[in-house]
């Protein structure tokens, strides 16, 4: 099958529409209507088919220059650097990683060290019985670490999604090419698809995959340099047959003893560290649903980036929604197609994180402007006042000594924020966005009803976010910060989550001068 690259030009995609390529609107709204109904936080979707963008929305605040995480997703990207290691002669999959690093190798190596290749770590199938990302990450030589994890099966025979495996591949891209993966891959594949992407790295100065950061736009690039198997504006890149190979099913996958919680897309197969589907096509995926579905056989892409700790959520909502309407040919066009266009276009305009609030209140009481002191709480906030501003609401924050004045948008817009008071934050390695100079505090809010104001905070540098409720009773106000993990605890009853550590206790607060 011959597959039709979507030219990249001036910044933007060639576009049509999804109906005209056989994508009914329909689907794709009901899609995003279902994930709404199950309060999935997806925060972009792209849609590609037959060398055109069909979709490319993101929802506000976010743009599709943002910078997120795409944690596991990575996998793919350090694929692609070996991919073009082989490619150019400096590598081939059957390489013994003893042949790599001879002077890494442990003091014992048994027959089965001797035995692992390249193709095993990119299929994870070097035969560990557990996940060896923390002796990796943790130990003195990362190579040495690895290899001294016992190997309980002979190489070849048993999958484990291993998270060592992708930090190893990308010291073998290093070693034969004497640059860390990411700069090995920008003249080849970076600057050429004009994807900013950075990879933090480790206190041995060794990149860590999980840690990668880019753009939603990027991550849609990355997909689809995917389904163009190598190809990127009519130049081949990458040898089609390597890429073809990447997302075929190399190994078959199984029940696995890494992953805490799995989903029936996760026992489908594996590639060169992709996964298949349970249906068709493979997949890029990474923690907190970063996806890019791939289906060369429909020449399509579908890619998201989302905050969801239920990895399975998005992909039974699309199968069971979008996916099963996909057609050969175009929609029909009738007066009810055009019209559900039409939704979506309308849909896709308004696309806002912001919870969904009145304006405006019915009359202005008593509480406005006027400033609540707050008994001690775990955010350190001592005072907060709600006013309106020219129509705008500000919230006004105290944390001790310092006063913060923030701007809050309205009807699903953000207002920017140079600073917010500090909030708790949990896990900086799973959750910051890192190469973020100056994060911005982006707010949008509004009324619940007449005594209770709701604002959302989400930062530029850090993946979760906070919603404020403010419950104002007279002198006195109920304040409740919930964040968005507790959120997800209490909601997410398939899979098993830790208690959040900071829960919405009420804050008690009573006003000056009462």
């Amino acid at each position: 099958m011959i597959l039709n690259d979507v030219p990249y030009q001036n910044g933007a995609f060639r576009a049509a529409s999804p109906d005209s390529m056989g994508v009914p609107s329909q689907a794709v709204l009901k899609f995003l209507k279902e994930l709404e109904r199950r309060s999935v936080d997806i925060q972009s979707l792209y849609i590609f088919r037959d060398g055109y963008q069909l979709i490319g929305a993101n929802r506000k605040p976010y743009r599709p220059d943002t910078p997120r995480r795409i944690y596991s997703a990575a996998k793919a990207l350090t694929g692609l650097a070996v991919l073009f290691a082989v490619q150019e002669g400096l590598v081939s999959l059957d390489t013994r990683l003893t042949e790599l690093f001879p002077e890494d190798l442990p003091e014992v190596v048994t027959d089965r060290i001797q035995a692992l290749t390249v193709w095993h770590l990119m299929t994870m199938t070097t035969g560990h019985g557990k996940d060896t990302f923390r002796p990796v990450i943790s130990g003195k030589n990362s190579v040495r670490a690895f290899l001294e994890q016992p190997l309980d099966y002979e190489p070849g025979t048993y999958f484990l999604y291993n998270n060592g495996v992708p930090h190893i591949l990308g010291m073998i891209v290093q070693k034969v090419s004497g640059h860390n993966y990411i700069d090995y891959l920008k003249p080849r594949f970076l600057d050429p698809l004009e994807i900013y992407c950075t990879v933090e790295k480790t206190e041995k100065g060794e990149l860590e995959g999980s840690r990668t950061v880019c753009t939603a736009e990027g991550f849609a690039k990355l997909a689809l340099f995917y389904l163009q198997e190598g190809s990127w504006n009519g130049v081949q890149l990458l040898d089609r047959a390597l890429m073809q190979a990447a997302g075929a099913r190399q190994v078959m996958s199984g029940r696995c003893p890494s992953i805490s919680f799995m989903h029936t897309d996760q026992m489908a197969g594996y590639g060169y560290q992709v996964w298949r589907n349970s249906r068709e096509g493979f997949r890029l995926d990474g923690g907190r649903s970063q996806f890019g579905f791939i289906f060369p056989e429909k020449q399509l892409a579908v890619v998201c980036n989302a905050i969801e700790e239920d990895s399975g959520l998005i992909p039974t909502i699309f199968w069971n929604t979008l996916f099963p309407k996909i057609q050969n040919g175009p929609v029909e066009e009738t007066a009810r197609t055009k019209q559900q266009a039409k939704q979506l276009s309308g849909y896709l305009e308004d696309w806002s994180c912001a919870p969904e609030l009145l304006s405006c209140p019915s009359f202005l009481d008593d509480y406005y402007g006027r400033t609540y002191r707050l008994a001690e709480n775990p955010w350190n906030l001592t005072s907060l006042s709600v006013s309106l501003r020219d129509g705008a609401p500000q919230i006004d924050l105290e944390d001790g000594d310092r006063h913060y004045a923030v701007a809050c948008g309205l009807n699903g817009e953000w207002a920017e924020n140079p600073s917010f008071p500090p909030m708790p934050k949990e896990n900086d390695r799973l959750n910051q966005i890192f190469g973020i100079e100056k994060p911005l505090y982006l707010v949008s809010g509004g009324w619940a009803s007449d005594f209770c104001f709701v604002f959302q905070v989400r930062a530029t540098d850090w993946m979760d976010y906070h919603t404020f409720y403010c419950r104002f009773h007279g002198r006195r106000l109920s304040l409740s910060v919930e964040a968005n993990m507790e959120k997800m605890s209490h909601m997410r009853k398939r899979i098993p989550m830790k208690p959040w550590k900071y829960p919405d206790t009420p804050i008690e607060g009573v006003r000056d001068g009462d």
